[in-house]
């Protein structure tokens, strides 16, 4: 799948707190914020029924879009950014599946252009899952993730800050389809 450039130009429309005034962030500002070109490829193998293999990379063209620090309206300078990309689906029984998947995410900022506005930071990212269903129309899914953003230092204005974050994520959903059969 090939999905092209973006263009967007953002416009602050309301600045509320201390910090927008250290920032120079007003009301009217605009700041250009395109999103790159992105190419994703993708494989999947079934060894045996029920267990299914895959691996994912995408591409983000960033050298092609123009990105502004929106703290000062200059042209942000990054590389392209990737992502890759693996997962297992394994139907245990006819009512019971199991899912984990695992990504890296190598993002185009350099240091000297990453924002306390907008932090881009490389990650790693885990999860899986468990789904039942209950009957042919009634299945429930439980899930987590953990992605690990690696840290980074960012400079400005005689701010020093460590860029870093941890996101735990748990989710329990359920699919009603009346209509299946």
């Amino acid at each position: 799948q090939y999905q092209t450039i973006t263009k967007l130009e953002i416009e602050f429309d309301t600045v509320k707190g201390p910090m927008a005034s250290s920032f120079a962030i007003v009301e009217g500002k605009k700041f250009k914020n395109d999103l790159p070109a992105v190419l994703n490829l993708g494989v999947a193998y079934q060894p045996v029924d029920n267990l299914d293999f895959s691996v994912s990379y995408s591409h983000y063209f960033n050298t092609q879009a123009t990105m502004q620090n929106p703290l000062g309206k200059t042209d942000l300078d990054y590389k392209d950014s990737w992502e890759l990309g693996i997962g297992c689906d394994w139907q245990v029984t006819e009512k019971i599946g199991l899912s984990g998947g695992f990504m890296y995410s190598h993002q185009g900022t350099k240091t000297d252009v990453n924002s306390a506005f907008n932090p881009v930071l490389d990650s790693f990212v885990a999860g899986c899952g468990i789904e039942y269903q209950f009957t042919k129309q009634i299945m429930t899914t439980l899930a987590y993730m953990h992605c690990r953003y690696i840290n980074d230092d960012y400079k400005y204005n005689g701010f020093n800050m460590e860029l870093d974050k941890d996101i735990y994520l748990a989710s329990l959903g359920v699919t009603v389809r009346p209509f299946a059969k």
